[in-house]
């Protein structure tokens, strides 16, 4: 389904005076009162292309179970690559 965008308040014996606000509206959307084609042709509004469609790939094998990235704790870093913090002596404190 088209979409368009409309740029200002469009009012008109068309619409019997009713005010279409500026928007993003669907082709067959009632408010436009059916003149979608109409406000394009006029440039009160303007289509939207839609983007591209992307595909999307499934990286996964049922039978390999997929291990979180944090590694299971819930800590982001093994515990090899966690730096103690200093204490105000300058002596490592455990943590």
């Amino acid at each position: 389904m088209r979409q368009l965008s409309l740029k200002r308040v469009y009012r008109g014996t068309r619409t019997q005076e009713q005010p279409i606000f500026p928007g993003v509206y669907a082709e067959t959307d009632p408010a436009l009162y059916g003149l979608g084609d109409y406000l394009v042709a006029n440039r009160h509004a303007t289509w939207i292309k839609e983007p591209p469609k992307v595909a999307t790939v499934v990286l996964e094998h049922p039978d390999i179970p997929t291990p979180p990235a944090d590694g299971g704790d819930g800590d982001p870093l093994p515990p090899s690559t966690r730096k103690q913090a200093r204490t105000p002596r300058g002596r490592y404190k455990k943590s």
